[in-house]
């Protein structure tokens, strides 16, 4: 069935309704995605039945050779201490519970809102 003619309205005006398929269990800000104006309306909240979506996680697995050459391909003066627990962490988190910043050895690097650098919530090595 398609509707024409009706809009989403939010204090009277027309809303950027956005889609995603799969929220991972909570959505994220409009801001922490695209930047630019906080949409009151598009604030971060839990989702429910989303688990048995087929991409809903993924892992994936580097030995610390494959994350250090991954990492150098961007930023080539990246040193990082394995021996050093503290080389590599997480530093902050969005609203929603989603990566924002994390430590790499001598880099801190952030979740950029034009182009996702860091899309996992944990990092296991």
């Amino acid at each position: 069935m398609q509707l024409y003619g009706e809009v989403a309205t939010y204090e009277g005006q027309i809303i950027n309704a956005f889609f995603h398929s799969n929220s991972g269990g909570t959505t994220e800000t409009a801001t922490n995605v695209w930047g630019g104006s906080n949409y009151p309306y598009l604030q971060s909240v839990e989702t429910s039945g989303e688990d048995a979506y087929t991409q809903y996680s993924s892992e994936i697995v580097l030995t610390k050779d494959e994350l250090l050459s991954k990492l150098k391909e961007k930023y080539a003066d990246i040193e990082i201490d394995f021996s050093n627990n503290e080389s590599i962490k997480i530093i902050n988190y969005t609203e929603s519970g989603r990566v924002k910043t994390v430590k790499f050895g001598n880099k801190e690097i952030a979740r950029s809102r034009s182009k996702n650098n860091i899309r996992v919530k944990i990092y296991k090595f």
